[in-house]
């Protein structure tokens, strides 16, 4: 069994989480929690609103690690915050500067919201830019919706598909419902369950895991929390009816391996 003294959120958004609840960081830090931020922006017009937002984001985590927060991130550019001046071929160079510190574990967060074309073309774009990297260590963190999710994270399954044999190996899809984890583990991808009101609750984690338990060690669990907090993950973690090899995967063992930890 994993050391469940540690756990690891594997997906928040930091900088709103310490705009709107910094009580939580020294929480987090009492909680011998580790979290990995994923990108999400706030007000983002134009393309040098996502380049202030990334600089902006990276000094946040310069100053709570300096805090004694064990805290990691992705890079990326949400299917929500696209700026409507960002043509493809600008995700490269816009990205790469943020992926050079060693904190940065990947592009993420990225994905489909609506599956609309421009949400398309602009995941494609930073897939492609974070496998041309060529780097063995490098990850990607994508999003699924809440409205239409088995239909959206059907056309997103499709749209990965020409990359899937290098893809799948070093990507979480996140956000996986009862109705959609089974697909999304079939494909070879790891499966991020986000535990809240908003997203799955215990009993759905529970659910989950007695169907897909062997595939624990290619799951894991997060808040996905931000402007809110969600206490469920802690909670979750202490729920007696999962059982102990498939807990110490899902809340630490699984992230700790795939970002390298």
């Amino acid at each position: 069994m994993e050391n469940m003294n540690r756990i690891i959120d594997s997906h928040v958004h930091l900088r709103l989480l310490y705009k709107y609840n910094p009580e939580r960081i020294p929480w987090l830090i009492g909680h011998n929690c580790c979290v990995i931020s994923w990108a999400f922006g706030g007000d983002i017009g134009s393309v040098s609103d996502l380049k202030q937002y990334h600089v902006t984001r990276r000094s946040v985590f310069e100053e709570l690690r300096r805090r004694g927060l064990d805290c990691y991130h992705l890079c990326g550019i949400h299917p929500r915050k696209i700026p409507p001046d960002l043509r493809p071929e600008e995700v490269a160079d816009l990205l790469a500067p943020f992926l050079e510190v060693p904190e940065c574990l990947g592009v993420g967060e990225i994905g489909l919201e609506t599956g609309s074309s421009r949400e398309q073309e602009i995941l494609c774009a930073q897939v492609e830019f974070g496998l041309s990297l060529e780097r063995p260590d490098i990850r990607f963190g994508i999003h699924t919706p809440r409205k239409q999710k088995e239909i959206v994270t059907g056309q997103l399954l499709g749209i990965l598909a020409p990359y899937q044999v290098f893809l799948a190996p070093v990507a979480v899809i996140d956000h996986c419902a009862p109705k959609t984890i089974g697909e999304v583990l079939s494909r070879g991808y790891h499966a991020g369950i986000s535990l809240s009101r908003n997203k799955s609750s215990r009993d759905e984690l529970v659910e989950m895991m007695g169907l897909f338990g062997r595939e624990s060690h290619r799951i894991m669990c997060n808040t996905d929390s931000g402007q809110e907090f969600f206490e469920d993950f802690i909670n979750a973690s202490r729920d007696g009816r999962i059982e102990k090899k498939v807990a110490g995967n899902i809340f630490c063992g699984t992230a700790s391996r795939f970002w390298g930890m």
